[in-house]
């Protein structure tokens, strides 16, 4: 009778388990597709009543949950009921498939789409170290014109608007004017000749809002050598740009 009462109550408790194995692979399945469909809706629009930060959670939570429960089931069937796996296993194996997809692309998508104002700074300092060598070319040129003042005091003088647009020191306005995509430009002029011509001269780049439109801060001279510095004005000992 006793026997009967263990065996009985073994039975009850594999039988438990079972359903609870169950109910986690199709848990798995569930959390799983959650994702995807929070995607769709954030892209259409359909989503726009539920708050942007419950959708994020979700896709960012979900694959997490659906590869726990998945692993959870996984490790339930090979622990008792083996022969009753079925279509149980092949779905905690999918719940769990699918939830380290999804974490992978997540990662990936994070990697190759930096944030929007990430993207904005990288943006601008390309910008700067182009104007930077437009700059340079245009002060050497007006140098090789105007031997008698050497290179220019003001980088209005190498506005199109101040000279001729065919001019080779002609640069547009917008960058004459010394502010362009996010930076600052400042022209400062040394070494001034016995004469009164100027020989030397530096251009600083500078984010107008520090960590907001820029990082790095540049500099260049008569030498064409672009310089920039993370954090603080450039200098002539600052790292040169290859």
């Amino acid at each position: 009778m006793g026997v009967d009462i263990f065996s009985q109550f073994g039975a009850y408790n594999k039988k438990r388990t079972r359903e609870e194995m169950e109910r986690a692979a199709n848990l798995s399945l569930i959390v799983a597709a959650i994702p995807p469909l929070v995607a769709v809706g954030l892209i259409t629009g359909i989503s726009r009543p539920i708050p942007v930060a419950v959708d994020v959670a979700l896709i960012l939570l979900c694959p997490l949950v659906a590869a726990f429960l998945g692993h959870w089931a996984l490790r339930q069937l090979k622990r008792d009921v083996k022969e009753q796996a079925g279509y149980a296993r092949m779905k905690a194996m999918a719940g769990t498939a699918c939830g380290y997809l999804e974490l992978f692309l997540l990662l990936l998508v994070v990697a190759l789409i930096p944030f929007p104002h990430v993207k904005r700074m990288t943006a601008n300092e390309s910008s700067a170290v182009g104007s930077l060598r437009s700059l340079a070319f245009a002060a050497r040129h007006y140098e090789e014109a105007h031997p008698e003042e050497g290179f220019p005091t003001d980088l209005k003088l190498l506005g199109s608007k101040s000279v001729k647009v065919d001019e080779l020191w002609a640069v547009d306005t917008s960058l004459a004017s010394g502010v362009k995509s996010g930076y600052r430009f400042t022209l400062v002029t040394e070494g001034r000749a016995n004469d009164g011509r100027i020989q030397h001269y530096k251009i600083y780049a500078d984010p107008v809002e520090q960590d907001k439109t820029g990082v790095r801060h540049f500099l260049v001279d008569e030498t064409g050598v672009v310089r920039f510095s993370l954090n603080q004005p450039a200098d002539s000992k600052s790292e040169a740009l290859h």
